[in-house]
């Protein structure tokens, strides 16, 4: 499955737990031992798990306060943020 396992059946599924590109290959043989391989032409791509998380510079104050909110998040690629204030 591209990181040293190996699965048998006619239409598996696979589950990956580690971030990463996987070249798969399938080997295809009979019971006269001939045998015949196929590597996918284009690599699996398995992304890390996102992580949200930030930091404020002030966490109370006197009406009006300003906030800067930090975006600290990690695990992220092509992200989008929903941010909801509560108001």
């Amino acid at each position: 499955m591209g990181d040293g396992n190996w699965i048998q059946g006619n239409s598996p599924g696979y589950t990956y737990s580690v971030p990463g590109d996987y070249v798969i290959s399938m080997i295809a043989f009979n019971q006269e031992g001939c045998t015949d391989t196929m590597v996918l032409a284009d690599t699996i791509h398995v992304l890390a798990q996102p992580h949200a998380s930030f930091i404020v510079d002030v966490n109370e104050g006197c009406s009006p306060v300003t906030v800067t909110f930090t975006n600290s998040s990690t695990g992220l690629e092509n992200a989008s943020f929903y941010w909801d204030f509560d108001d």
